[in-house]
């Protein structure tokens, strides 16, 4: 399953690529890029979305919190040298403007004929 959006690629392997940088993107784009590669060629991409889900429900947070989270709003935080490389490597993401385009107007299906909502 390919994840919605103008990705693609003719690579594959069974490891995720390292340092494949291109010139005019920032480490945090390739590396974004490579995963994303590595995971819709592998077919891995659904599983790991839904494992990384698993773990957060049987830890007591949700999507929301974890945004929330590392979004400035947890002092601890801030500065959390994880965090803010993953907050800075979202916030230089080419996906960004597609992400919130869709968080502002979930897709929908025409032929459900009802406004979709955030959550079914």
């Amino acid at each position: 399953m390919r994840p919605c959006g103008s990705f693609s690629s003719n690579s594959s392997s069974e490891q995720p690529p390292n340092n494949r940088q291109s010139s005019g993107s920032s480490q945090y784009q390739q590396r974004t890029l490579n995963l994303l590669q590595f995971l819709t060629n592998s077919g891995l991409l659904v599983e790991y979305v839904i494992s990384v889900l698993e773990y957060m429900k049987s830890n007591d947070i949700n999507l929301a919190i974890l945004i929330w989270a590392v979004s400035w709003n947890v002092e601890d935080l801030i500065n959390h040298k994880l965090v803010i490389f993953e907050r800075t490597s979202l916030m230089l993401s080419e996906e960004l403007p597609q992400i919130l385009q869709n968080w502002l107007r979930p897709p929908r299906h025409h032929s459900a004929g009802v406004r979709t909502k955030a959550a079914h």
